[in-house]
């Protein structure tokens, strides 16, 4: 394997009795991220989940920056996609600074409308972060599967760029919600809190602009692409 994605690891910080009890909590975590590093083959990717991103410095290349996109007692559903959306724009200016963000894994199954599985490539996509699919693909009907090769998705992973939310003011103040279950109890009252505007300028010269409805009802959006100043691609 070339990328272990590794989970849970804040408990390997936990104050308690070790073999070595001269270690503090982060010493210990330290070191079994350093045996981790050497047991892996030098060339494959640690992706750091559940972690502490200080202590975590320098063994994983990708740090989990959000909650996970899929519970066992949730099932498939927007709001998860939601909730992993806000934490992957809110923190886009960190990516690259100590890591690549992980915004956790692409998910097209159904139940997901057509228009979540969507949303769920393109935001992963736009992160620039690890780009790994959750499903089982022989099991993804025709029209998910021909998601991966759309022209859209095709150009994303060509290039690379910033990704610069540009409504975020709009959304700044107001209240959002911090934990895994409360997307369970949705219904669009708290997804919705976070930008929707993901403008990316790319390494070649071009440029995206994803809008994103990331609540429960339809509504309109009105765009001066004007008032920004490269082109666009798609």
């Amino acid at each position: 394997y070339r990328v272990f994605k590794i989970d849970y690891l804040f408990g390997a910080a936990y104050e308690g009795y070790r073999h070595d009890r001269t270690l503090s909590a982060i010493e210990a975590y330290r070191l079994g991220l350093k045996l981790i590093r050497e047991a892996v083959p030098k060339d494959a990717a640690l992706i750091a989940c559940g972690a502490l991103p200080v202590a975590t410095l320098p063994y994983a290349a990708a740090f989990r920056i959000g909650p996970d996109v899929l519970y066992s007692y949730g099932g498939v559903a927007f709001p998860f996609i939601a909730n992993t959306a806000r934490s992957t724009i809110n923190l886009s200016f960190t990516h690259g600074l100590l890591y690549q963000n992980d915004p956790d894994t692409v998910i097209l199954r159904h139940p997901l409308p057509q228009s979540g599985a969507e949303a769920s490539l393109i935001l992963t996509l736009l992160s620039g972060g690890p780009f790994i699919l959750g499903d089982d693909l022989p099991t993804l009907g025709k029209d998910r599967l021909a998601l991966l090769s759309s022209p859209v998705v095709t150009a994303l992973r060509k290039s690379r760029g910033p990704l610069i939310p540009l409504d975020f003011d709009k959304h700044s103040n107001k209240k959002a919600y911090h934990t895994a279950f409360t997307p369970i109890l949705d219904r669009g009252r708290y997804s919705a809190v976070q930008p929707e505007l993901w403008y990316s300028p790319r390494e070649d010269g071009t440029a995206f602009l994803a809008v994103f409805n990331w609540g429960a009802k339809l509504k309109e959006q009105q765009i001066d692409l004007s008032t920004i100043d490269q082109g666009f691609s798609s």
